[in-house]
């Protein structure tokens, strides 16, 4: 798959299984195992030293990456 410089690259997923799900037929969750971020976006928000053009290169990364996953087929929801 293609790689896009704002979204965190993840190394891989682990299904996980109910106990008596013995054929593991059908997950009920997963793990996915990333990059760990130095900051979160919270974070830089809140020390209130971001200039409007900073704000908004940030704004235009997280829909361009958005935009890039609805364009690959991914389908994000956890957009808080």
């Amino acid at each position: 798959m293609p790689r896009h410089q704002n979204i965190i690259e993840h190394h891989f997923n682990v299904e996980l299984f109910h106990s008596n799900d013995f054929a593991s037929e059908d997950p009920i969750g997963w793990i996915t195992v990333m990059d760990y971020g130095k900051f979160t976006l919270r974070e830089k928000l809140r020390e209130n030293n971001l200039q409007l053009e900073e704000r908004k290169k940030i704004y235009e990364g997280i829909v361009n990456a958005y935009e890039y996953l609805g364009s690959v087929g991914i389908t994000y929801f956890d957009l808080k």
